[in-house]
């Protein structure tokens, strides 16, 4: 019988940079999604936060009249800056999301090819690198990691072996990847690594800067600012009101179940 690598996102995640201002117990600071869903976003924030504290988090976008406001919580972060916070939103602020992000959706049509992106993935199958983007763009060490590993064309199941103590890890970033299109299951879309080998060069040394020049985080006195003014937020001390649409039924949702990050 195959055996499968399963998406530990469940819900889809689209590749959009929007705003973010985030309220945590050690502050506010304003921050940029990585992507985002129905469900949760990943940001990319100033500030070192910790895996379960609670959020609040005001998301706004030129192609959204409204922002997107919701509460949830850091349900992982990186181990180096620059810092990633994976987020999910609590199950009452689901429904609102779910408009937001089909607005989103609709608004720009470049970022739909976020639906391709399997659930799972038998571990015998091929995986490639995709078209390169044009530009540098901001990659995790995991998937520069998984990048060069990957090189002319790899099993996942090997891929699997040689990378099994940081397997996890390595194994959102490979459906985030596949979400942003940089590697495929497709030979016929495959790109040559040699393509990739300026940008995967610019990553891994944008990357050591980073990792010599980290300290360990201070994290910020609540209520404190960061060295740029934060977009005006409500306070954590008094609640968002919770949406009027009560909380969600998974069954009924056409996003699926919530994410579940390993």
């Amino acid at each position: 019988m195959a055996e499968f690598i399963v998406n530990p996102r469940r819900a889809p995640r689209a590749s959009a940079r929007c705003h973010a201002a985030v309220v945590s117990p050690a502050g506010t600071f304003d921050a940029e999604t990585e992507d985002i869903g129905p469900r949760g976003c990943q940001v990319v924030s100033p500030a070192h936060v910790r895996t379960g504290d609670a959020l609040e988090i005001a998301v706004t976008s030129d192609k959204v009249p409204e922002p997107l406001k919701a509460r949830g919580k850091a349900t992982w972060v990186s181990e180096q800056p620059p810092w990633r916070v994976g987020i999910a939103f609590d199950d009452a602020y689901v429904p609102s999301a779910e408009r937001w992000f089909e607005k989103l959706v609709t608004a720009t049509p470049s970022i739909g090819p976020f639906r391709r992106v399997p659930e799972k993935i038998a571990v015998e199958a091929m995986v490639y690198l995709g078209p390169p983007p044009r530009f540098l763009v901001d990659f995790s060490a995991e998937e520069a990691a998984l990048l060069r590993a990957i090189a002319s064309g790899a099993r996942l199941d090997e891929l699997m072996a040689r990378l099994r103590h940081t397997w996890p890890a390595m194994q959102r970033a490979l459906f985030s990847l596949l979400a942003r299109q940089a590697v495929t299951l497709s030979r016929g879309h495959a790109a040559h690594p040699d393509a990739w080998k300026r940008i995967l060069t610019e990553v891994e040394a944008s990357l050591a800067v980073e990792s010599l020049g980290a300290v360990p985080p201070t994290p910020l006195r609540a209520g404190a600012a960061p060295e740029t003014t934060p977009m005006p937020m409500w306070p954590l001390a008094a609640p968002l009101p919770p949406p009027s649409q009560g909380a969600v039924n998974p069954a009924a949702s056409p996003w699926g179940t919530p994410a579940r990050d390993p």
